[in-house]
């Protein structure tokens, strides 16, 4: 399917990884809006995965001992919202993409406070999980090296 640089269809499903701290369904039905937050590493943008190119278990990434949920989007409720969002493959895994108005420099303005707040109020289609931790081996690694895989090869159990 490629690498994912090609353009984002509107009716493209994204996932956002949400740590548990950020969604607790017992308490109600809503994701918190710091799930949209971005974080010291979001330099370029806050990051999403194509759905097309990943599966929600590959999303989680490798945080051990650590359990996520992760939030549904579409790519066109967000274009309609004014949110950018744009394929960001490099040094990433294939199908990640950024929202790249949302940074880690600006995460304090009012745009980004009213971007949380839309993501998870009235973007965010659906939950989905959750997921416990998954052991990848680190992407790009060589398959033929001890420790290699292809991205998203599942190498552990799943805990």
């Amino acid at each position: 399917m490629g690498e994912g640089i090609d353009q984002i269809d509107d009716d493209e499903e994204l996932y956002r990884r949400i740590l548990d701290v950020y969604y607790d369904p017992p308490e109600g039905t809503e994701v918190s809006p710091e799930a949209f937050a971005p974080r010291e590493h979001d330099k370029t943008g806050i990051s999403l995965f194509r759905a097309k190119y990943v599966s929600p278990q590959e999303v989680i990434g490798k945080k051990p001992g650590k359990r996520y949920w992760v939030a549904v989007l579409r790519a066109g409720d967000l274009k309609e919202g004014g949110l950018r969002i744009l394929p960001s493959p490099e040094g990433q895994p294939p199908g990640h993409a950024e929202i790249p108005d949302m940074t880690h420099e600006n995460r304090h303005t009012d745009q980004v406070e009213e971007a949380k707040q839309l993501l998870a109020r009235k973007l965010c289609r659906r939950i989905l999980g959750p997921y416990p931790q998954i052991m990848l081996r680190q992407f790009g690694e060589d398959p033929g090296s001890p420790g290699g895989s292809r991205p998203g090869d599942l190498v552990g159990p799943l805990l």
